[in-house]
């Protein structure tokens, strides 16, 4: 026995990843987000899991602001991790733009 469990292959390391959520502060339809955690996240969470990657999570106050430009500015991000913005309001930069083709 001993020599079977030499013989299997290691575990693959697991990747941690930090992962930063910010809810805008402005949010106008908290029930959207309410649904979207629980549900999708999860269903993400047990996938990446599969593949030995797993979310080191943390939450932070924020908020999604515009320029005079139009642009989004994102208050609230965090160096050194994904930034998970939850929003009802941000707009793509190219569309705000003007430059967006379909």
């Amino acid at each position: 026995m001993a020599v079977a469990a030499a013989a299997r292959p290691a575990a693959p390391a697991r990747l941690v990843v930090p992962l930063q959520r910010i809810v805008d502060s402005r949010l106008k339809n908290s029930d959207r987000v309410r649904h979207f955690w629980p549900s999708l996240w999860n269903e993400a969470i047990r996938d990446y899991g599969q593949g030995n990657i797993s979310f080191e999570i943390s939450d932070g106050p924020g908020e999604v602001k515009q320029s005079p430009g139009d642009n989004p500015i994102l208050v609230g991000l965090q160096r050194g991790k994904i930034n998970l913005v939850v929003t009802d309001t941000i707009r793509c930069i190219g569309m705000a733009a003007g430059h967006w083709r379909a």
